[in-house]
């Protein structure tokens, strides 16, 4: 499920401020995000610009819903090549899964 990252306005200092749930976070200008939610807890950013491809995986467990559970924010920088790499694999497996079985 793709999600709305929320109103943004852009700071004197061309910095986009996105305001998402409570939060504000900032994105350098040029930069394009794009958030998909997964379930609860769960999502994965993406993060692009002529120059580089972030990708983000969050989890996040409120301590009021268990105390010892992880919450956690990984990111790696992505080639194009390894992009496109992905971007292939997930569609390969995602075309399987959707494709009825005889």
């Amino acid at each position: 499920m793709l999600a709305d990252s929320g109103c943004a306005l852009t700071t004197k200092k061309g910095t986009r401020r996105t305001h998402t749930q409570g939060q504000t976070v900032a994105t350098p200008k040029g930069t394009r995000a794009q958030r998909f939610l997964l379930k609860p807890g769960d999502a994965v950013h993406i993060y692009s610009n002529s120059h580089a491809i972030t990708f983000q995986l969050r989890h996040e467990v409120p301590t009021e819903v268990d105390l010892a559970a992880t919450s956690f924010k990984a990111a790696v920088a992505l080639t194009p090549s390894d992009a496109l790499a992905i971007a292939g694999e997930l569609l390969t497996a995602a075309a399987a899964q959707l494709t009825p079985k005889a």
